[in-house]
């Protein structure tokens, strides 16, 4: 039975992983994979994976993933669910594509059996640009030659790598979706209008699953935390703070003193320095 009191958004990271990332429960991902794809290809199953991305060297920018799964036939994907403009989504999203294709393309395969599928649901239009002004809630990117003199059309270059945008506040306009993804945008959007009228299982599940996290008291206590934290991390006198505390935490800790004996000298806790510390590489591409 599906209840109906106050949800959680399941466009927040923590609960939309909870949601699409439960290795298992696969049923709400498989589905959505479906109604986002629109059987190119069909998927049927899928194996999740650890969501923090190997680094190729030592300098390389961390990648951690919302949710990450590989199919059997060898597609990888990466579904992000976005709610604010961080200035650099296009950026962003080749980047992750390009780590899901090295992942994809292992010794001894060949160039073509394998495919990655960058998927990105925004709450709103983060995209600046063309892009934005235009109508469709669904939009594919790929690898394309440009127009020329003599050639007056983008033509498909190489299908090995995909990024899809699903933009959630164009949904009302756009009336080619197909009817289980326009169910999904519905639930990202007004979960409390899905009930067990639906004939998607994936969807029902979903729902269920938001029922259970909204109405267990450690995962709204969580949520609440989780959302504390993020409101400090984007004040002013946080990033302040942290740009100036890091960077010479790092020249210490690079002179061989001590973790214990830096968090020391700033009078700070050592699990508070070490996030700190871990959010600014994370900031800086370090």
């Amino acid at each position: 039975m599906i209840r109906n009191y106050g949800l959680l958004d399941p466009t927040t990271d923590f609960i939309f992983k909870q949601i699409f990332g439960d290795t298992k429960n696969k049923v709400p991902l498989i589905s959505l994979l479906n109604a986002i794809l629109g059987g190119d290809p069909t998927i049927k199953d899928v194996t999740i994976q650890n969501t923090e991305m190997d680094k190729n060297y030592p300098d390389e920018k961390s990648c951690r993933l919302d949710v990450y799964a590989v199919t059997a036939d060898g597609v990888y994907l990466d579904i992000e669910i976005q709610r604010r403009d961080t200035g650099e989504i296009p950026d962003r999203s080749a980047y992750y594509l390009s780590k899901l294709i090295t992942a994809s393309t292992s010794a001894g395969k060949k160039y073509n059996q394998s495919r990655a599928i960058s998927i990105w649901i925004m709450k709103e239009n983060l995209h600046k640009g063309e892009i934005s002004i235009r109508k469709s809630a669904k939009e594919e990117i790929v690898l394309c030659a440009k127009p020329t003199v003599y050639d007056k059309e983008f033509a498909p270059y190489s299908n090995k790598g995909r990024i899809i945008l699903l933009f959630l506040d164009k949904f009302e306009h756009d009336k080619e979706l197909n009817d289980k993804l326009k169910s999904w945008i519905q639930f990202f959007n007004t979960p409390t209008l899905i009930d067990n009228s639906n004939k998607d299982e994936g969807i029902i599940e979903a729902r269920k699953k938001l029922d259970y996290a909204s109405a267990d008291p450690d995962t709204r206590l969580k949520l609440d935390a989780m959302s504390d934290e993020e409101i400090k991390k984007n004040s002013l006198e946080y990033v302040r703070t942290r740009d100036t505390i890091a960077p010479i935490a790092r020249r210490m800790l690079a002179d061989g003193i001590e973790l214990e004996a830096v968090a020391r000298y700033f009078q700070m806790k050592l699990p508070d320095l070490i996030a700190m510390m871990t959010d600014y590489n994370e900031q800086w591409g370090i």
